[in-house]
């Protein structure tokens, strides 16, 4: 993987400053950091998702995944999660699910 920087030789007395560079001193240079790699990733991505595969994979995920947030949402009435962390969450998330369960099973 390689990496890039460049680097701006002097922000001073330029008008587009606070717009551009964040630091708090004036005499610290806009920098940036590009990996290379990035592209060659976002083609490999692309062509991915655009296979037959990739095409059902993402229909299915459609069909499967957003009907049962959809539920979650618009009857339990789940907007967000109350903690951060992927324990908490797991926690917040296993009362609805086995709610959501007991739901279906009794409409059955």
């Amino acid at each position: 993987m390689s990496i890039a920087w460049y680097r701006c030789e002097s922000c001073s007395g330029c008008p587009c400053r606070s717009q551009c560079c964040r630091a708090k001193d004036s005499e610290y240079p806009k920098e940036l950091c590009l990996q290379k790699i990035f592209g060659e990733k976002r083609a490999e991505t692309t062509q991915r998702i655009t296979s037959k595969r990739g095409i059902h994979l993402r229909l299915c995920r459609f069909i499967q995944v957003e009907g049962e947030f959809a539920l979650l949402k618009n009857d339990f009435g789940f907007r967000r999660f109350l903690t951060r962390g992927r324990a908490n969450i797991r926690a917040e998330l296993f009362p609805l699910a086995v709610a959501f369960d007991l739901k279906k099973l009794w409409m059955k």
